[in-house]
């Protein structure tokens, strides 16, 4: 049996290498709510046939809340702000919610409130940019509401209110925590789980939290965060590689799976 070998490297920096014998399928496990997971399963599936083992086990779900909008006045705000495919659908679901633009936290997100009928001002690539683009507040301004879950990221109202822009949020949707699958379990647990790409900070903590319970054996394991944000809480792990996407969505992760795939592979993708 053949074996590829590559260099060990120590986990810092963007470089991803992993001795991994041919006649097995690096194993890629995806802790994301199941409808992201399964759209970046499908995503991955497309762009490198055949290549990986997608292991999918939600280490969270969504859990819309009930009537979010009760007692809310609505009247103010003239611009929605949505921040994730999740928020989107959440919105999409609700009666009672203005028919307002919105700016949105990534292309997908954008495309995925065009969809939902939800004309869209602009798309920016990370909330920092967003939050750029629209604190000056103008003249007239009027508030902008942020429509998200329970857990969420970048401090956007808040920046926003700090610069003058008026701005608030409603939580649509909780996001509580769930064990991992047995198969997941039992994968990490006998070491084979190569590849765990890490969508946001909270994600990659509700891992760190179970590997460190479970000790797992994280050696052979390559962590890519969609930002540097999203390895920090794993930074006490000993693992094979450290990759941070080049941009924080999710071309730039399958571009890193690509990356890896080739250094185990041999051959250009």
């Amino acid at each position: 049996m053949s074996m590829i070998r590559l260099p060990v490297i120590p986990a810092s920096g963007n470089t991803m290498v992993m001795n991994t014998q041919s006649s097995r399928r690096p194993c890629l496990l995806l802790t994301r709510p199941q409808r992201a997971a399964d759209a970046f399963a499908a995503a991955t599936e497309a762009a490198l046939p055949g290549r990986f083992e997608i292991l999918i086990a939600p280490q969270q779900r969504i859990v819309p809340r009930p009537d979010p909008l009760a007692g809310m006045d609505l009247s103010g705000p003239g611009t929605l702000i949505l921040t994730s495919r999740n928020g989107v659908a959440a919105a999409a679901a609700l009666s009672g919610l203005p028919d307002l633009p919105a700016v949105t936290v990534g292309e997908k997100t954008a495309e995925a409130a065009r969809g939902a009928g939800i004309a869209v001002r602009a798309a920016y690539p990370d909330a920092d940019a967003l939050v750029a683009a629209l604190r000056d507040p103008g003249p007239e301004p009027r508030p902008m509401l942020h429509l998200s879950g329970a857990h969420h990221r970048g401090d956007i109202v808040e920046r926003l209110q700090a610069a003058g822009q008026p701005a608030s949020r409603i939580i649509l949707y909780d996001q509580p925590e769930v064990p991992l699958s047995d198969a997941a379990q039992r994968a990490l647990r006998n070491g084979r789980v190569d590849l765990l790409p890490l969508f946001s900070p909270r994600s990659a903590a509700l891992f760190a939290n179970a590997a460190r319970t479970a000790n797992w054996p994280t050696d052979d394991l390559t962590l890519i965060g969609m930002s540097s944000a999203c390895l920090d809480p794993l930074s006490d792990l000993q693992v094979r590689a450290r990759h941070t996407a080049a941009r924080p969505d999710a071309a730039s992760m399958l571009d890193a799976l690509r990356q890896f795939a080739q250094q185990i592979g041999g051959e250009p993708l």
